[in-house]
């Protein structure tokens, strides 16, 4: 997916990342770092967690390191002229979990309201999951995914996206395959892209499950539920770069379908990130003093 404005398996890809001692224990004191385990422990010096069962309001969120989306564009612009737009009133805390809604009934070739949040911190790489439930409503776009700092001059984007109208089965009108759709584009703003879709082994609609961005050195590797699925191998990030959550339809019948009938309701438990906020030349970023040895092993 393009925004316009601010707001199975490749394994090898994490090998290039530096070997760890797997002996480390874990340790209370973390300022040195985290060596992620689950991720063929790759190395990143800081993280953030959000719970949302103790983050349970607007301002909580922003004081968690959120901008919320209210009046911006998300997406492209459907041949129809219809388009998404954030809106804070889409954005809701119930039961433990952050709620991103599309409201049903919305209609087609105008502005769509829909529910987007973005980190305020820039990243240089890292592994960024969201724990959610999709909405299997028709017509709307879930997504979690990387998004330039610098829009005007560059293209990196690296993205999950799940289309409730083909989750499961093709979509009847336009042929999309069922699954997660994953997509990287190139950094330098041709527009260049390369994708895959990757089946879903259960249902998204009845459960909570992971999905992960991997954003390390020697390409992108993204994951569902900690495994490593079939992942674009070209065009992975290299200029800081924004995470977005969102929910979204602009009524195009190539892409996201919709408006959906019915409200369609995102529902996200906890976002867990480990990251740095340098460049991946410069990985790893240890902090002053720090080695690998003093990281935390999580």
């Amino acid at each position: 997916m393009i925004v316009t404005a601010l707001l199975i398996s490749v394994l090898p890809l994490l090998a290039a990342a530096s070997p760890v001692n797997n002996t480390l224990e874990s340790r209370a004191d973390c300022s040195c770092g985290y060596v992620l385990s689950k991720f063929n422990n790759v190395y990143f010096p800081k993280s953030l967690t959000v719970n949302f069962g103790t983050v349970t309001s607007l301002s909580a969120l922003q004081s968690a390191g959120f901008e919320i989306n209210t009046g911006w564009q998300m997406g492209t612009t459907a041949p129809d002229g219809g388009f998404a737009q954030g809106s804070s009133k889409n954005i809701g805390f119930k039961d433990g979990y952050l709620t991103l809604t599309v409201p049903g009934g919305q209609k087609k070739g105008q502005a769509i309201t829909g529910a987007e949040i973005s980190t305020t911190t820039a990243f240089g790489g890292g592994v960024f999951t969201m724990n959610a439930q999709l909405s299997s409503v028709p017509g709307t776009v879930q997504s979690i995914f990387s998004y330039t700092a610098d829009y005007e001059r560059y293209g990196d984007e690296q993205d999950i996206e799940l289309l409730a109208s083909s989750l499961l089965t093709p979509n009847p009108d336009n042929g999309t395959p069922p699954g997660i759709e994953l997509t990287n584009y190139a950094p330098d703003n041709s527009g260049n892209n390369e994708a895959t879709i990757v089946p879903f082994p259960n249902d998204p609609s009845k459960s909570f499950n992971d999905y992960t961005i991997g954003w390390v050195k020697g390409g992108t590797q993204y994951y569902y539920n900690g495994k490593a699925i079939n992942s674009p191998k070209k065009y992975s990030s290299v200029n800081p770069s924004y995470i977005i959550l969102n929910n979204w339809s602009s009524g195009d019948p190539s892409f996201s379908t919709g408006p959906p009938a019915q409200d369609s309701v995102l529902k996200v438990k906890s976002v867990t990130f480990y990251y740095q906020t340098q460049a991946l030349t410069s990985y790893p970023a240890y902090p002053s003093g720090c080695t690998q040895a003093k990281a935390c092993v999580v």
